[in-house]
């Protein structure tokens, strides 16, 4: 909150390159943060396809590819730094330590995994240093209660507690299979694409992963910075049982960059001290790990391609929902929300949940990402398809009925297209007369609207379009009057509606309504 609070009142909201810099920063933070504490187990050379895997983790896209998941980034980031700070086992470290738990800790609940490590690691301490130093894990854990205790949102409706706790083993069990595939690159067929983070080979992969955990654990006597990340990673993958709706999964997004260092970081305490000085052992060590690491790259980067294309174009279709919105800012609709216009049924927009009222609200005071017509205009047409459907809504665009055609007024509608003859009517009007097998009018609409007789037949469809070349928004005849007017709010850019008029088996009279119609 304190960064996102000083970002916006700095920043602004309106460039989201910021943002992306930051989380780019956190992402390689993170991986250097894995690298220094898996070399000082299994060496540089070991570790180092584990950092470099993370920076391509397309697996975690909404991590990787976006900055959507700072507070997770923050969380992890600092967790890291604290079990490098615990790794001094002086005053310092152990202060810097409880101050980056704490902000682990208040960033995300996915810092609560750094705290079991934590906790491992100071209790194992010889007495009495490790009761003398339980500040470090304490203060943390005693603020973050305190705020669960008495400030914390209840979830959306959801599972109960007694549904959760009886969930984790399977959370547990699923979760490391997802972390597994995602570290290894199966969760990605090599032939088809297809993603798919639980099947038989995922599990097996996951059982040999727990095999290789618990056969060490039992034939060698463990370090306590073992047991602390077979602590974190227990909390860790118990998280998802505690989520709400799609969150409620170890597959999703948020907890697989987490989750994949944790496995990471677990396999290297696992290396940890292992007898490799057979020199055939150790090339079998590097050509296993290299094999594991070129697939897991080929898999995630591929991935992380896909998933980066879509998240720019929905990145795209925000700002041109928005940029509707700001066309429509004073004939809009305060309660307003934006919604999916190519969706069936239509559902919210990805991250915009806001009303009208809450976005204009927001955009004085922080700005706005929204395109201008200018650059709305220059997307291509499904970006542009997305402004004009938007603003269709905002606006209430329909027909409603008229008792007559207006009186000479408005601007003639001018013909961009038909496949039958075009006749001057009276002043301010036109007469479309259907031709051919599929009769189809592209008209461009006058500053106020257009009032239309003759459109009344069940064949005929009527769609609208003003910055895309696809014609996106229907709207619905009126069957039971032959005249109907469509009256246009006037806003800031000229650029004029088109209206599409297919399908009418007589003559169509369009006559332009004056500018300004509300």
């Amino acid at each position: 909150m304190v960064f996102y609070k000083g970002a916006f009142s700095t920043i602004g909201i309106d460039d989201y390159l910021p943002y992306r810099l930051v989380g780019m920063a956190l992402t390689v933070a993170a991986a250097a943060l894995f690298l220094v504490l898996g070399a000082r187990r299994v060496g540089y050379l070991i570790a180092l396809p584990g950092a470099v895997l993370l920076l391509f983790l397309g697996s975690s896209s909404e991590v990787t590819a976006t900055a959507l998941r700072i507070p997770t980034q923050i969380a992890v980031v600092a967790g890291l730094g604290m079990l490098l700070a615990l790794e001094r086992r002086d005053l310092r470290g152990d202060l810097a330590a409880c101050v980056l738990l704490l902000v682990s800790i208040t960033s995300h609940p996915l810092g609560t995994a750094f705290a079991a490590a934590a906790i491992v690691l100071v209790v194992a301490r010889p007495i009495p240093e490790r009761w003398r130093r339980a500040w470090v894990f304490g203060v943390p854990l005693l603020l973050f209660g305190a705020w669960y205790v008495t400030l914390r949102q209840p979830l959306p409706e959801g599972p109960g507690l007694g549904d959760q706790l009886g969930d984790l083993p399977r959370f547990e069990a699923e979760s490391l299979a997802v972390m597994a595939a995602a570290a290894t690159g199966v969760f990605r067929s090599p032939i088809s694409g297809e993603i798919h983070f639980l099947t038989p080979l995922t599990a097996v992969v996951a059982a040999v992963v727990a095999v290789t955990v618990c056969a060490r654990a039992l034939t060698t006597r463990m370090p306590a910075s073992f047991w602390a990340i077979v602590a974190a990673a227990l909390v860790l993958f118990a998280a998802p049982a505690f989520a709400s709706g799609q969150v409620r999964s170890p597959a999703a997004t948020r907890y697989i960059f987490p989750g994949v260092i944790m496995l990471l970081l677990l396999l290297a305490e696992v290396g940890h001290g292992a007898n490799l000085k057979a020199h055939r052992v150790r090339v079998a060590a590097g050509v296993a790990v290299a094999v594991v690491f070129l697939f897991a790259i080929f898999s995630n980067a591929r991935v992380l391609e896909q998933n980066a294309q879509m998240w720019a174009t929905v990145g795209s279709q925000v700002r041109a929902a928005l940029a509707a919105e700001d066309l429509a800012r004073g004939h809009i609709d305060s309660t307003f929300r934006v919604e999916d216009p190519f969706a069936r049924p239509p559902i919210q927009l990805n991250f915009i949940a806001l009303t009208a009222e809450q976005y204009f609200t927001t955009a004085s005071t922080y700005g706005s990402p929204a395109f201008t017509p200018a650059q709305a205009r220059a997307e291509p047409p499904a970006i542009r398809g997305v402004t004009d459907v938007i603003l269709a809504r905002a606006l209430a665009l329909r027909l409603a009925p008229a008792g007559s055609l207006p009186r000479p007024s408005g601007t003639r509608p001018r013909v961009l297209s038909t496949t039958g003859e075009v006749h001057a009517s009276m002043p301010g009007c036109v007469t479309l007369m259907p031709g051919g097998a599929s009769p189809s009018s592209e008209i461009e609409l006058p500053a106020g609207g257009v009032a239309l007789a003759g459109a009344d037949e069940r064949t005929i469809q009527l769609a609208l379009a003003r910055f895309g070349a696809i014609y996106t928004d229907h709207v619905e005849p009126l069957l039971s009057s032959g005249i109907a007017s469509l009256k246009i709010p006037s806003d800031t850019d000229p650029t004029p509606w088109k209206l599409l008029i297919r399908g009418a088996r007589r003559p169509v009279e369009a006559c332009g309504l004056a500018g300004g119609g509300g």
